[in-house]
């Protein structure tokens, strides 16, 4: 695994939010910036399982569930395919 240092400098954080945004869109810009803010790996912020979006979903002070869900990636295909794979 290649090694990585951590980004320091603001203008090159906000250069990298920028540059998220215009070639991923604003879903993956958000990811870097929620990354940023709560201090989280992005294999961290991948992870977030939905028992864990109650927590998110304060940390952010968001009104609802679908707003947080939204914000971090989570669409209605991933829901449908998690129950689709659900072992009962």
């Amino acid at each position: 695994m290649a090694e990585v240092q951590a980004v320091k400098d603001l203008d090159t954080v906000k250069l990298i939010s920028y540059l998220l945004k215009r070639t991923y869109g604003q879903q993956i810009a958000d990811v870097w910036d929620v990354g940023l803010n709560l201090a989280l790996r992005i294999s961290d912020l991948l992870s977030i399982k939905f028992e864990n979006i109650a927590r998110v979903m304060k940390m952010l002070r968001h009104s609802s569930e679908a707003v947080t869900l939204r914000y971090i990636g989570i669409t209605q295909e991933d829901v449908d395919r998690d129950f689709a794979e659900l072992e009962l």
